[in-house]
């Protein structure tokens, strides 16, 4: 059910390079991404990661895709009164939403992290919010890695959770890299984490190679440190690059 919410293989955007890891744990779990057109000049993306393991938390994930799905009279896009028109939400506007439907259950305590972003295409800006996830990556053509975005309480914590949309410039040949924390928690035999330093170092060492080279490289590189068919969490990475 979940990986039936997740992009086709030949998913395509135009204007854009996409590509992700998705290696599940071998318990269910709780990881889920999506990309997708809002309006003509505006893309959107998220990836996110329910709290703990099993059917629950695959469940929740399953109900914020639909939820999160930029359907006619979806949350995502407002209709303008007496317009065919839409405003589109901006990143923190969806965390708010999201962490007021959201919040824990006493018995479950199924809370959730994530990133929410979109790309304005004519203006080239990214605008993102995340709620209590690593980082995104921030990979400009030329120049050096960013880590983008500040520090907030995953979703269902607090009734008011105070989210911040942050702006950046998005170019052609930039990169975005959205990762869930089973990627830098990967732990080898020896008990080491694979750390996002390690994640780091490897995106700046093949920075060169297209998109789904690069992605196909970094995961022979965890299974490798892995050396285990199985993973304790899902490893799940979303890359986006404009042409």
């Amino acid at each position: 059910m979940q990986r039936s919410l997740l992009p086709r293989a030949d998913f395509k955007l135009p204007g854009f390079n996409i590509s992700w890891i998705f290696c599940p744990s071998r318990f269910v779990a709780g990881d889920i991404f999506n990309l997708f057109q809002l309006d003509e000049h505006h893309i959107g993306f998220y990836l996110l990661d329910v709290a703990g393991h099993g059917v629950p938390s695959a469940m929740l994930s399953v109900t914020l895709s639909r939820f999160l799905t930029p359907i006619l009279d979806s949350p995502l896009k407002y209709r303008l009164p007496n317009s065919p028109g839409y405003l589109i939400s901006e990143p923190k506007v969806v965390l708010s939403e999201l962490n007021e439907r959201f919040q824990v259950d006493e018995d479950t305590m199924q809370y959730f992290t994530m990133v929410y972003g979109m790309i304005n295409i004519n203006e080239q800006k990214l605008s993102l919010a995340h709620a209590g996830h690593p980082p995104p990556i921030h990979l400009p053509r030329d120049g050096d890695i960013k880590l983008l975005g500040s520090g907030s309480l995953p979703i269902g914590i607090l009734p008011a959770g105070d989210y911040e949309t942050e702006l950046s410039t998005f170019e052609s040949g930039d990169r975005i890299f959205l990762y869930s924390d089973g990627i830098p928690e990967c732990f080898n035999a020896a008990e080491e984490p694979y750390s996002e330093e390690r994640l780091l170092d490897r995106l700046r060492q093949w920075r060169d190679m297209p998109l789904q080279e690069l992605l196909k490289k970094l995961e022979d590189d965890l299974r490798t440190w892995r050396n285990d068919e199985d993973f304790s969490d899902d490893l799940t990475l979303l890359a986006i690059e404009m042409d």
